[in-house]
């Protein structure tokens, strides 16, 4: 006589399943966050939720154990085909998984995962700095090694990475100026912005270094107590404006002004290029002859004095930043011992 087969065998493999849910769910979020560290969940406080759907196995271990009751007393274990045709123990299990699984995936999807940046308030122990970028045409020459506006660039980049805990913010200029990247700690964010500074940005060409100096000092923000510390690389050619009496002006507000000369004395002829960018020659006057860009280091001395920082010139393909950088540590343990 045919006998009723035991239900343990279910009930263990539901249960098997369900660990083994949970185990795939774990390992799966460990080697996510591992993966891609910004991955968080948008609603972590609900995540205790996917738990309760455990909860779903216990009834079902209920039911099943409910269902086979009733079954046995419909009929005798030999006549069951014949009461419920393709009976199969194992059947309800499988596709009670795969809800299951199923639940599980929709919960972790409310859950809402994503990865990305994350806007935090951090406190920086720094000084503020504003760089003021000269971008006008005569940038371009090339008598220090390399272009004025390559070697400015890279002369940024390297004290944007000797500043840590510093807010740097960009102004680039021709003849008018612009906040390029306002005041931020992140140095790749900057960097972001440096590389596509051009010429061609500045609609209004000319060198008006008082208007970036004035711009620089408007780009600070008045909430923060730390120092303010303006640097202006060009090569000192101005004709727009008093870049002295704005200079003073904001040392008297309480900033410094500091000065690179991005050009040498003797100076060379500012290239020209075509509509696609490339070398075309020289610029020329209205005589014919190419025009000469020079360094005015009277000018930016002046300048650097007036504003209460200090002066340096570029050497061919390379700028020294230690008097910059001095000048901020003294500021800095100034600020501490006060």
């Amino acid at each position: 006589m045919k006998t009723w087969a035991s239900l343990r065998p279910v009930l263990g493999l539901l249960l098997f399943l369900e660990l083994l849910l949970w185990m795939a769910v774990l390992a799966g979020w460990f080697t996510a966050t591992a993966l891609v560290p910004s991955l968080t969940l948008h609603r972590m406080e609900l995540a205790p939720v996917l738990m309760v759907t455990a909860l779903l196995t216990l009834l079902m271990l209920g039911h099943l154990r409910w269902r086979h009751k009733v079954i046995r007393s419909l009929a005798d274990a030999g006549q069951i085909d014949s009461v419920l045709p393709g009976y199969r123990m194992f059947v309800p299990t499988w596709k009670f998984f795969l809800l299951r699984m199923a639940l599980a995936f929709l919960v972790i999807a409310w859950l809402d995962p994503k990865m990305g940046s994350r806007l935090q308030e951090v406190e920086s122990e720094g000084v503020d700095m504003m760089v003021a970028l000269d971008v006008s045409n005569s940038m371009m020459t090339e008598d220090v090694g390399m272009a004025r506006l390559d070697l400015a660039k890279r002369t940024i980049k390297r004290l944007a990475a000797s500043t840590s805990g510093d807010r740097l913010g960009l102004v680039v200029f021709a003849g008018e100026a612009y906040v390029q990247c306002p005041l931020t700690t992140d140095v790749d964010a900057l960097d972001l912005f440096l590389e596509s500074v051009n010429p061609g940005m500045v609609p209004t060409q000319g060198t008006a270094v008082g208007r970036a100096v004035e711009a620089c000092w408007q780009g600070f923000d008045d909430g923060s107590e730390a120092s303010r510390v303006v640097v202006v690389l060009t090569d000192g050619e101005n004709h727009e404006d008093d870049v002295v009496a704005a200079s003073r002006a904001v040392n008297q507000d309480g900033g410094s002004l500091h000065f690179i000369g991005v050009a040498t004395l003797d100076g060379a002829p500012i290239p020209a290029f075509d509509s696609r960018g490339r070398p075309s020659g020289f610029r020329t006057d209205a005589s014919g002859q190419p025009v000469v860009s020079r360094l005015d280091e009277a000018t930016l001395l002046e300048a650097a004095q007036a504003g209460g920082g200090t002066y340096t010139r570029a050497s061919s393909g390379f700028v020294e930043l230690s008097p910059i950088l001095q000048f901020k540590d003294d500021l800095e343990q100034a600020r501490i011992s006060s």
